[in-house]
């Protein structure tokens, strides 16, 4: 099994993500394989926040349960965990 490492955290698992304004993902972190910016939010979050990504950075996510919304712009995006 392939995995990807950040600054010491090591995730073993990956996942396509399709655009969705309801449904929650459990990830991680996240990358995109073509930049842009990505939507997301999670429960602890009282409203979106839209992150400009570069393509093969892993971004950690603070919580697990992820809404990412179709307003992003980035595609290509891969769930970690």
């Amino acid at each position: 099994m392939s995995q990807f490492n950040n600054n010491g955290y090591n995730y073993s698992h990956a996942f396509s993500i399709t655009t969705n304004d309801t449904i929650t993902k459990n990830a991680n972190a996240f990358m995109v394989t073509v930049a842009g910016t990505v939507s997301i939010k999670t429960p602890s979050m009282a409203s979106n926040l839209a992150l400009t990504v570069l393509a093969g950075v892993i971004y950690p996510i603070g919580g697990q349960a992820v809404v990412f919304h179709t307003d992003s712009t980035a595609t290509g995006i891969i769930g970690l965990r």
